[in-house]
């Protein structure tokens, strides 16, 4: 009789310090550990019973690149103060730790692209409308600037494959500027359609497509417009696919996407599509296109040029990139002033269906995935309340990843909604005249 009772008093205490685990891990379920540095804070948490580190850079995270052999990450920075300082913030992907902080003066940063070699990083900064704007080209040697290209105000920027020439949109000048990498200067500007705003360069580089109110075509020999493509309405984003036969382009205004032959610069298809469709990409084999509209991505089949499905991700999705093998697509949901996003879809390309979806930091805006596959990484610009200034790495292989605030995934609606404003800066009406703030920028490349 004593046994039995002995047996359930255990069974009981067992029972009520399970009850007390849940309870706890319910409350509180991140592990804080941080050292010292204002710089670089390591906060590892329990997610997925995993626990990892996410890196916090300079300030906050406008846009990101990886190098060719995914040694480095390279993390646009702006300040949020009155001083709009700029800041390249370098990863070491080995041991996921910021190594060196380039400054770039008071500048806006817009687009950032590491070039084939990976021994520069090239910047486009803009502070006015007409002048006093350059692209800053950093050595990746030993991280500082080594030449300033004056340039006007650009929101494109393409490395040839052989590295040998930089081209840049002029959103105010109607042109594209041509940089000669070897002296880093202005050889060639060419005229283009009004507002050009993105440029893609041809896998074999022989040419550079450019969006504005219409689409040039640029022959990179000649640094010279070959060919104009008729029967756009208000193309936006772009791409090529890795044959380079075809250009696909997002009309956010007409919810549709052309298809573009780049042998006779025409219209061959345009595919209907979810309302105001933004970023793009394909797939390695060049066989499927995804398409990001409201809160799904869209499936292109490009034989057929029909969507095949539809998949519902997150709120807001604003950035896109595809696992080098195609098994997998990555979707960063950034949330909207009612309701916050602070997450990654990840797509299974098979069954075209959401795997698995991790949380990140606060706004997330910008991704970009290691060569080998085996890690993503994901630039959280925060709020002004909430300023994560991180930069979360995602595990491929578990799909874990964590957050520098824990408080930022139990951020309410309402909280998200007041501090999820424009940024302010100096000369603020001047930089709102590019339509670039936090919310938006970001880097697919």
């Amino acid at each position: 009789m004593i046994n039995k009772k002995k047996l359930c008093l255990i069974t009981l205490v067992s029972i009520i310090m399970v009850l007390m685990l849940i309870s706890i891990t319910d409350a509180a379920p991140f592990a804080h550990i941080k050292n010292n540095s204002n710089k670089t804070t390591f906060t590892p948490h329990l997610v997925n019973n995993a626990i990892i580190a996410t890196i916090n850079v300079e300030d906050t995270p406008v846009g990101i690149a990886v190098s060719p052999d995914g040694k480095k990450i390279y993390v646009m920075t702006q300040s949020r103060d009155d001083s709009f300082d700029g800041n390249v913030s370098v990863i070491n992907t080995a041991t996921n730790t910021v190594i060196a902080t380039v400054p770039l003066g008071d500048r806006d940063l817009h687009e950032i692209a590491v070039s084939p070699d990976g021994t520069k990083v090239y910047v486009t900064c803009y502070i006015d409308n007409d002048t006093d704007n350059f692209v800053s080209v950093i050595d990746t040697r030993n991280n500082t600037v080594i030449a300033t290209v004056p340039e006007g105000v650009s929101n494109g920027i393409a490395v040839t494959p052989d590295g040998k020439k930089v081209y840049v949109t002029d959103y105010y000048k109607h042109s594209v500027s041509v940089i000669d990498t070897a002296t880093n200067t202005v050889t060639a500007t060419v005229p283009v359609g009004r507002y050009p705003n993105r440029i893609v360069v041809s896998s074999d580089g022989t040419k550079a497509y450019v969006v504005g109110k219409r689409v040039s075509v640029i022959n990179t020999k000649t640094n010279t417009v070959t060919a104009k493509v008729t029967g756009l309405s208000s193309p936006n984003k772009i791409i090529v696919n890795p044959t380079g036969t075809k250009m696909y382009l997002t009309d956010y205004s007409n919810n549709n996407v052309y298809v573009v032959s780049t042998k006779t610069n025409t219209v061959i298809a345009t595919v209907p599509i979810g309302a105001q469709p933004k970023e793009i990409a394909a797939n390695p084999t060049g066989t499927i296109v995804y398409v990001m509209n409201g809160n799904n991505v869209s499936v292109i089949n490009t034989k057929t040029n029909t969507v095949t499905d539809t998949v519902n991700v997150g709120v807001n999705p604003s950035a896109i990139a595809i696992a080098p093998d195609g098994t997998k697509v990555y979707v960063v949901n950034q949330g909207t002033f009612d309701i916050p996003g602070n997450s990654v879809s990840i797509i299974d390309t098979k069954t075209n269906t959401v795997a698995d979806t991790v949380n990140v930091g606060v706004n997330p805006n910008a991704i970009a995935i290691a060569p080998d596959g085996t890690q993503v990484y994901v630039a959280n610009t925060g709020t002004y309340d909430i300023p994560d200034n991180i930069v979360s790495v995602i595990d491929t292989s578990t799909n874990t990843t964590e957050v520098s605030n824990s408080d930022s995934h139990k951020l309410s609606s309402s909280k998200t909604k007041a501090s999820l404003i424009k940024h302010k800066h100096k000369n603020h009406s001047k930089h709102h005249k590019t339509g670039k703030n936090y919310s938006e920028k970001r880097i697919i490349r």
